[in-house]
């Protein structure tokens, strides 16, 4: 942030460092106004699935269905920021209220 604005300085960065950072620490500069954009790298597609008993068979149609229920949906998104992140954005997007249920993570050796 404290460099020349030379054009040998640049900051690679994703979900975590480039905008989890600045809502969780209070940093010594704003992600959104000091920051500038320059290229969109190749990004991680997220997908939606779900048990086959779960009537919808298309996205409109799991969205009428999950609109339609008396209590919200229960993900169990990995314990991983951008899952958890994507999830609250399709509620945004959609109006869908869900319940996350942690999943438990792995624990490797």
């Amino acid at each position: 942030m404290r460099s020349p604005p030379d054009g040998y300085t640049i900051s690679f960065g994703h979900l975590g460092t480039h905008v989890a950072n600045g809502a969780i620490y209070k940093l010594g500069y704003d992600l959104v106004t000091d920051l500038e954009p320059v290229a969109l790298l190749p990004s991680n597609p997220m997908i939606v699935v779900s048990k086959n008993a779960v009537p919808a068979k298309s996205l409109k149609e799991l969205l009428e269905w999950l609109k339609a229920k008396p209590t919200p949906a229960t993900p169990a998104p990995p314990r991983r920021f951008r899952s958890h992140i994507a999830g609250l954005y399709f509620e945004n997007v959609s109006g869908v209220k869900l319940q996350y249920v942690p999943y438990p993570a792995r624990h490797r050796p």
